[in-house]
């Protein structure tokens, strides 16, 4: 799924996704774990290429929606679709999604919304999307449902939790 996303990319995308996981170090020691793990895999980066790579990566919406597409199909999720938003505390300022909002954490600081789609059944996440700081939780959830009808997915029921209520939500 994620070379046909990715193509070229994604061999440099995966090995970054398990030096995340298994070392939770950051990226610019990336070069010493590989080495140490002599993988036999595209060359290796340093910190500015990596910073660089997460640049394009970032940037390519296209290519993010075909792999969250091509990956809905994959899992096949049939029930029990969990969603849930968090928020992040934020001081930059050139994001265009920091932005001030409620804030659960009593901060005072803008904030950026990442939210989550998860499969209970296949027990792996199904999508993510960066939100704006001022947008509340129960107005993401029409986005995700037209999001997930999108990527085929109709015959479903989510588990939330209170931040989520509304009647119009309820009748969604």
């Amino acid at each position: 799924v994620l070379k046909k996303a990715w193509g070229a990319d994604s061999e440099s995308l995966l090995l970054l996704v398990f030096y995340t996981l298994s070392e939770a170090a950051p990226s610019y020691l990336f070069h010493y774990w590989y080495k140490a793990h002599a993988i036999a895999s595209p060359k290796v980066m340093n910190s500015q290429q990596i910073s660089n790579f997460y640049k394009k990566i970032g940037r390519n919406e296209k290519a993010r929606l075909h792999f969250i597409q091509h990956w809905i199909k994959t899992v096949n999720p049939s029930s029990g679709i969990y969603y849930d938003i968090t928020s992040i505390s934020s001081y930059h300022t050139a994001l265009p999604e920091v932005e001030w909002g409620y804030n659960r954490d009593q901060e005072k600081l803008p904030q950026v919304n990442l939210d989550v789609t998860y499969c209970s059944q296949a027990a792996l996440p199904l999508s993510y999307h960066v939100r704006p700081g001022s947008i509340p939780d129960f107005i993401t959830l029409e986005n995700t449902l037209k999001a997930l009808k999108s990527f085929g997915v109709n015959d479903f029921f989510f588990v939330m939790d209170r931040g989520f209520f509304s009647a119009s939500n309820l009748k969604k």
